[in-house]
């Protein structure tokens, strides 16, 4: 039975863990009635952790990455970058929470918590928009199986093929490359 594995040290989970980590913390802040406010009213000067400037800086290598990999034909180039990009959100979301329950390092007031908040957003639409390039869903939610495997409507998809390469579905990825990996499907284990 091939399954993905629940471990960060999966690039196919972790990138995907990443994004759907990003979108939970914007539904728990709207579960508690946070805003983010609008993107004029964003103090970027508020973001002076060196995890979240880290996060930054490997959010403004985006477009260059996408455009790089996609002029020299090398979709896994980008879908390591994207393992990247999930590591500096995953451990940003970890040093400096969004949430008021993060303890010491939660937000003490609305401007930075909303600040942070603007960077889990962009944090979700950029490993979004990166795994959209390389033909892979994007879920917002990752479900999992008591037995400790990822498992979407009771099928599982095994995507990313060796490391770093993350095709998920016939289609168009970087550069317009046709795109047709292997793509398992493995029912729902009990």
């Amino acid at each position: 039975m091939t399954c993905v594995r629940n471990v960060l040290g999966n690039p196919f989970f972790a990138v995907r863990y990443a994004h759907a980590d990003a979108a939970s913390v914007l539904r728990w802040a709207a579960d508690l009635g946070l805003d983010r406010g609008r993107a004029d009213a964003l103090r970027p000067d508020l973001l002076g952790h060196p995890s979240e400037r880290e996060l930054l800086g490997a959010l403004s290598w985006l477009p260059e990455r996408a455009a790089a990999a996609a002029r020299r034909g090398r979709p896994d180039a980008f879908a390591r970058y994207l393992e990247g990009l999930a590591g500096a959100w995953l451990d940003c979301r970890e040093n400096c929470p969004a949430l008021p329950f993060g303890g010491r390092s939660a937000p003490r007031d609305g401007p930075e918590a909303a600040a942070r908040l603007w960077l889990a957003a962009a944090a979700r639409t950029a490993l979004g928009t990166g795994m959209r390039l390389l033909a892979v869903a994007a879920p917002e939610r990752l479900l999992t199986s008591p037995i400790g495997r990822t498992c979407e409507n009771r099928l599982v998809e095994v995507a990313f093929v060796g490391i770093g390469s993350c095709y998920g579905r016939r289609g168009r990825g970087i550069g317009g490359q046709a795109v047709q990996s292997p793509v398992k499907r493995v029912p729902h284990a009990m």
